[in-house]
């Protein structure tokens, strides 16, 4: 399941690859909530500790960090491995418009510079 850490306007979503769809989908609901609720401004969906990607969940993230951006937030990937990618690039999923960052640190060094 998906743990949120909360850290002023900023939401990072770990994400776990031990989770069902039905959790997901819960979790992306819950998600959503709570940055509303939160008045949250940024989401970083973090990938780290996914140990393999289904495209059936990729696609669920997508559509997550697509109704963020929709909200008017900011929303980031991160953590997505070189091996992750190629499935990625292969599914024809459209990336156009979403930034991957190795990492927060890389996010803000970028954000703020800008």
């Amino acid at each position: 399941m998906a743990k949120q850490i909360k850290s002023g306007v900023t939401l990072t979503v770990t994400l776990s690859s031990n989770t069902t769809t039905s959790e997901l989908l819960d979790d992306n609901r819950n998600t959503l909530n709570f940055i509303d609720s939160h008045h949250i401004e940024i989401v970083i969906i973090d990938f780290s500790a996914v140990n393999v990607i289904e495209l059936t969940f990729m696609k669920l993230y997508f559509d997550l960090f697509r109704t963020i951006q929709v909200s008017g937030r900011r929303a980031y990937f991160v953590g997505i491995r070189p091996a992750h990618a190629l499935i990625l690039v292969e599914s024809g999923i459209d990336f156009s418009g979403i930034k991957f960052y190795r990492d927060a640190d890389e996010i803000f060094g970028k954000a703020y510079a800008s």
